[in-house]
């Protein structure tokens, strides 16, 4: 049966885009009635959290520079790119730090999309992805072994 993996790690990449859908109601759900392996799940939640968050990197980066591109042709007397430009080497400078919240749900997928219009460098905050999703990926293991060690 490979279905309760593919349901776990698109369920994930909801869960890290910005449509509010939780991705540990599912995975918590097939691992209490004992579907799947849960070490195959755990994978399956990590790789479409990555995923997810990779994809609004992308979106934060290519569709808000088109975006602002096209607004700043249409209204050219109340654009300023110095003003983005200032923004974004802010953010730059300060904002890889807020990656560290990455995790947090409803949250997280925001600040990625954010890190993507900031145009932070894609192997850092590959790096942050990666690093913040495994953590959470490892609590979630923990919450799953003390609640299977009750039953």
């Amino acid at each position: 049966m490979i279905y309760p993996y593919i349901v776990t790690f698109f369920s994930s990449i909801l869960a890290s885009s910005i449509f509010p859908f939780t991705g540990e109601a599912v995975l918590f759900g097939f691992v209490l009635s004992k579907i799947g392996d849960t070490i195959f799940l755990l994978i399956a939640t990590l790789l479409g959290y990555i995923i997810g968050d990779i994809i609004n990197y992308s979106i934060g980066r290519f569709i808000t520079n088109y975006a602002y591109k096209g607004f700043c042709q249409k209204n050219k007397g109340i654009c300023h790119r110095i003003t983005y430009s200032n923004a974004v080497e802010y953010y730059k400078k300060y904002g890889e730090y807020s990656l560290a919240f990455l995790w947090l749900p409803y949250v997280g997928p925001s600040i990625v999309t954010v890190s993507g219009a900031g145009k932070l460098p894609p192997h850092r905050v590959l790096n942050w992805i990666i690093l913040m999703h495994s953590l959470r990926v490892l609590v979630l293991a923990v919450i799953i072994y003390a609640i299977r060690q009750k039953i």
